[in-house]
C-alpha cells in the first residue's frame, strides 16, 4: 500500500499554482502582508502556495520523525496516542473525505488536505511546546508555530479553532510530565542543548516557515 506521503504527492501532482491564486487570494494576501511584505502580490502568492503544497506533502514525514525520535528517547508513551490519532485523521481524509469531485476541484482538494495536515502539525507543535515548557527544550528541531499560523489563516478560524480545541484532550501536560520524569533524561545534556539552541534530537531548532522563505521581521 502506498505511504501517506506518496498518496498526498499523487493527489497534489496535478495541482498548479495558478489554479489556487484566485480562490485563495484573500488569505494569501493577508499572509503576504505578514511574511512577505517586500514582494509583489503575484510573486508572494506563488511563494505561499508552494509552501502550502510542501507543508501538506511533508506532514507524514513530520509525523514519522517525531514518532521515531520519541521511541529512541523512551518518550513514546507520552506522544504516541496523539500522533496515532493525527495519522488516522490524515488517513481518513486521504481515503474517505476526499472525493472524485474534490480531485476535480484543486482549491477544495488542497483545503481538505491542509485541514488534516494542520491537525497533525498542531499535534507536533503542542507536544514540543509542552515538553519545552517542562525541561526548557522541545522534542523536535522543527519549530512549526509560524507554519501553522499560516495554514490556520488559509483553512479559516472556524475549522482551525475546532481542531485546536481537540488538542487539549490529545496532548495532556500531566502525561508528558510523568513520562519525562520516568525517562531520566540527563540534566547536563538538556542544559547543553538549551544553551546551543538545540532540541532533544540534539539538532539546532529552526523555523519551518523561515526555511521556506516566510519570515516575520
Amino acid at each position: 500500500m502506498p505511504s501517506q506521503k506518496d498518496r498526498i504527492s499523487l493527489l497534489l501532482s496535478a495541482v498548479q499554482v495558478e489554479q489556487l491564486e484566485a480562490p485563495l487570494s484573500v488569505s494569501l494576501d493577508r499572509i503576504a502582508a505578514m511574511f512577505l511584505p517586500e514582494r509583489g502580490t503575484l510573486e508572494a502568492r506563488k511563494a505561499i502556495i508552494i509552501f502550502l503544497l510542501d507543508y501538506a506533502t511533508e506532514t507524514p514525514n513530520n509525523l514519522s520523525y517525531i514518532k521515531d525520535l520519541a521511541q529512541n528517547l523512551k518518550l513514546s508513551a507520552a506522544v504516541t496516542p496523539a500522533l496515532d490519532f493525527a495519522s488516522r485523521f490524515l488517513d481518513e481524509t486521504i481515503g474517505r473525505k476526499i472525493s472524485i469531485a474534490d480531485i476535480d476541484d484543486p482549491p477544495v482538494l488542497v483545503l481538505t488536505l491542509l485541514q488534516a495536515c494542520y491537525m497533525a502539525n498542531r499535534v507536533i507543535e503542542e507536544i514540543d511546546d509542552k515538553i519545552e515548557s517542562f525541561i526548557g527544550i522541545p522534542l523536535t528541531p522543527n519549530n512549526l508555530m509560524y507554519a501553522n499560523i499560516i495554514v490556520h489563516e488559509v483553512i479559516g478560524d472556524r475549522f482551525a479553532n475546532r481542531l485546536d480545541q481537540n488538542l487539549k484532550e490529545l496532548v495532556k501536560p500531566s502525561t508528558i510530565t510523568k513520562i519525562l520524569i520516568e525517562a531520566n533524561l540527563s540534566n547536563t545534556e538538556i542544559e547543553r542543548s538549551r544553551s546551543a539552541g538545540e532540541s532533544l534530537a540534539k539538532i539546532k531548532v529552526t523555523c519551518y516557515a523561515q526555511a521556506h522563505g516566510l519570515t516575520i521581521l
